[in-house]
C-alpha cells in the first residue's frame, strides 16, 4: 500500500488471487527475477500480505466477484481488510450490475467525504438516494 491517502480498495475479478507458489512460478517463468528486480514490482508479494497492510491502515476492501470461482477468496479479502469492506457478486451481463456497482462506489465515496459513519455521511448518502431513486445500497454505520 502506497503512502498516499487511500480510503478504500475496490477489487473486481473472476478468479481467486495467485498463491505464493503461483507468484513465484509466474515471476520466474515470465522474464525472470532479474527483470522484475528492475521494476516497481521488484518485491514479491501476495494478496495476504497486501490485505494485511490494508487492515493495519483500516482501509476497507470492497470486493466484487464476477465468477463463483472467486467468491470465497473475495469474501475472505473483504472480511480481512479494514473495517466496513463488502463483498458482492457483480453481474457483468446486466445493466443492473453496472448500476449497482456505481451506486455502491458512490455511496462509499460519500461516506468517506462526510466522515466515515458520521451523521454528515448519512445525510449525503440519503440525499444521493433521494435524488437518484435508489433504495438498496451501502449503509454507513
Amino acid at each position: 500500500v502506497a503512502s498516499k491517502v487511500v480510503s478504500q480498495v475496490i477489487l473486481i475479478g473472476d478468479m481467486p488471487p495467485n498463491t505464493k507458489e503461483e507468484v513465484k512460478y509466474r515471476r520466474e517463468s515470465e522474464h525472470g527475477e532479474s527483470y522484475w528486480s528492475r521494476t516497481k514490482f521488484s518485491k514479491r508479494t501476495n494478496s495476504e500480505k497486501e490485505i494485511s497492510k490494508l487492515k493495519n491502515k483500516d482501509i476497507p476492501v470492497n470486493a466484487f466477484y464476477v465468477s463463483d470461482d472467486a467468491k470465497s477468496s473475495f469474501q475472505t479479502m473483504s472480511q480481512n481488510g479494514g473495517n466496513g469492506g463488502i463483498c458482492e457478486e457483480l453481474d457483468i451481463d446486466s445493466s443492473a450490475g453496472a448500476s449497482r456497482l456505481s451506486q455502491l462506489v458512490t455511496e462509499r465515496i460519500l461516506n468517506d467525504v462526510g466522515g466515515r459513519g458520521t451523521n454528515k455521511s448519512k445525510e449525503l448518502i440519503d440525499e444521493y438516494r433521494k435524488r437518484f431513486h435508489t433504495n438498496k445500497g451501502y449503509t454507513a454505520d
